[in-house]
């Protein structure tokens, strides 16, 4: 199912595209009211929904990240990281731009859109830079 879903994203993040072909499946709970996500719905962006867990609605609110800005920026984004062993399933860390500004989102796919999990600008001292953690000595 999400395999299909990924060759009906058309011009969406270059990301998703390869998050869809890695993973294959996920495992993410169902997506409803009693797990905590927020629907955005962006389908005449994309064709998909996008869900925001409430932790990355608090990080985007607390940070003044716009959500329709954070969603069409990631037309242009990057993958950053992948973590194939998440508990909450198979994610992975993107890098996009706001107004400029780098941005981290760390999301997932579920079979009904993409899974925003948190959101977070790269800052020292944990990051060198936008793309590359500083190394855990």
């Amino acid at each position: 199912m999400v395999g299909e879903e990924c060759k009906k994203l058309n011009g969406v993040a270059t990301f998703v595209k390869r998050f869809c072909a890695i993973i294959g499946k996920t495992d993410f709970p169902q997506v409803g009211e009693d797990t905590g996500y927020f629907e955005y719905n962006t389908t005449k962006y994309s064709g998909r929904k996008w869900w925001f867990t409430n932790h990355a609605l608090q990080k985007c609110d607390q940070r003044g990240i716009d959500i329709e800005k954070l969603v069409m920026s990631l037309v242009q984004s990057e993958l950053v990281e992948d973590y194939p062993d998440d508990l909450r399933g198979h994610s992975c860390l993107i890098l996009s731009f706001v107004d400029r500004k780098a941005v981290h989102t760390v999301c997932g796919l579920h079979e009904n859109g993409t899974v925003f999990i948190t959101v977070y600008y790269p800052d020292l001292p944990k990051w060198v830079d936008e793309r590359t953690r500083r190394s855990r000595r």
